[in-house]
């Protein structure tokens, strides 16, 4: 081999190294495989970075979302929910293992009885708690919260329909 060969084969493998460093370097270093802190969201589901539980990421006032809010407010509003977790945490924690049970398959009747007993209680609280919300509302904030529950059920009516439309415009393919 000749010494110009020889070069430029030592050329091209320290070309190759150093491109080969520099992508690899370049690369993030998170990896995305790794479990994340998982906080919990409302009733206790757990979610990576705490949004699962909440509703779509919105969190515990994100239902109020556009409706400007006064600090007072935020704190009243702030305490009720901590109460009412603190309060139902019993609750949540039966809930939590029977649905574990119901999802595996190995629930009883009785306990079935429970959970869905258990449901209706939930229920029948975020019916309460939504109330002492409202409660500590002003009638302006209520009206334009009732405002944005009709648009958002407008806008989901128009989905609906649009949805339904493409269905039945799309070929049925009998093959």
């Amino acid at each position: 081999m000749s010494s110009g060969r020889k070069f430029l084969s030592v050329f091209t493998v320290a070309i190759a190294i150093f491109a080969f460093s520099t992508f690899a370097s370049a690369q993030d270093t998170t990896n995305d495989n790794a479990p994340r802190e998982r906080k919990e969201g409302k009733f206790g589901r757990k979610g990576m970075d705490g949004k699962h539980g909440k509703r779509g990421g919105r969190g515990m006032m994100g239902g109020l979302r556009g409706v400007e809010l006064t600090d007072a407010q935020k704190e009243q509003i702030k305490s009720l929910h901590e109460s009412f977790r603190a309060s139902h945490e019993g609750q949540r924690e039966e809930m939590r293992s029977l649905m574990l049970k119901k999802r595996d398959g190995s629930i009883t009747e009785a306990e079935n009885t429970r959970f869905q007993e258990l449901r209706e209680q939930a229920k029948a609280s975020q019916e309460q708690i939504h109330n002492s919300i409202l409660a500590i509302l002003t009638p302006e904030q209520v009206q334009k919260l009732e405002a944005q529950k009709a648009e958002r059920k407008n806008s989901m009516e128009k989905r609906k329909q649009r949805r339904q439309e493409r269905r039945q415009s799309s070929p049925q393919q009998d093959n």
